[in-house]
């Protein structure tokens, strides 16, 4: 089952407009806007604090696409396909 949080546009306008977690930059912090992930998957992550809204630093990210990442004061690992799979956009700095 794929859970997607935030699907007011198509398939073909997300690829084109939405930025992937994997599309960051190590240090920059991010906003997640929606997760298209297996249901188990989505579950964990919002268990680890991971919902629509929250900031994510990226802290350190692997050639490979795996990346160390910062939410709501944990650091956990997560893989490319997961990284890929959550749509981001930039947080501005206040």
């Amino acid at each position: 089952m794929i859970i997607i949080l935030n699907n007011d546009v198509n398939e073909n306008e997300r690829q084109a407009y939405d930025m992937t977690l994997m599309d960051g930059q190590m240090g920059k912090s991010y906003l997640v806007k929606g997760m298209a992930l297996e249901k188990a998957t989505e579950i964990r992550l919002s268990a680890l604090g991971m919902t629509s809204g929250t900031a994510v630093l990226i802290m350190n990210k692997k050639n490979n696409g795996s990346m160390v990442i910062k939410v709501r004061g944990t650091r956990f690992a997560i893989g490319a396909k997961i990284a890929g799979a959550i749509t981001v956009e930039e947080r501005q700095e206040a």
